[in-house]
């Protein structure tokens, strides 16, 4: 799945191209950090209807891709390390709510499954 990362994009539309392609689990998105070399915030982003620039510090654009082969970890550092954004990978039950832990050295494609 190849994934357009821009400043207007919304994080409901990301959540939806990564929910289709793993169900099972949910990507969220933490708040700016204070520079762009600083660390995340520790607040997730509550509202989807929020624009990734609301995410981030770094502001460049491109095209993200996510397979099922990586792991959770190599998808963070990727939005991390290239646009500037934190993410958070939970499972989600049969209830609809997230559950923890979640292992980052499994792929996405292994965690989807569990």
């Amino acid at each position: 799945m190849e994934t357009v990362i821009n400043n207007n994009r919304k994080v409901y539309a990301i959540q939806k191209e990564f929910n289709t392609l793993f169900p099972n689990l949910k990507i969220q998105f933490y708040a700016k950090p204070a520079n762009p070399n600083g660390e995340h915030s520790p607040k997730l982003i509550t509202k989807s209807s929020k624009s990734l620039k609301d995410c981030r510090a770094i502001h460049e654009e491109g095209i993200i891709e996510i397979l099922p082969s990586m792991t959770i970890a190599e998808l963070k550092s990727r939005f991390s390390d290239t646009y500037g954004l934190f993410i958070e990978i939970n499972h989600i039950s049969t209830d609809g709510t997230e559950q923890n832990p979640i292992d980052e050295n499994l792929t996405l494609g292994e965690n989807n499954e569990h």
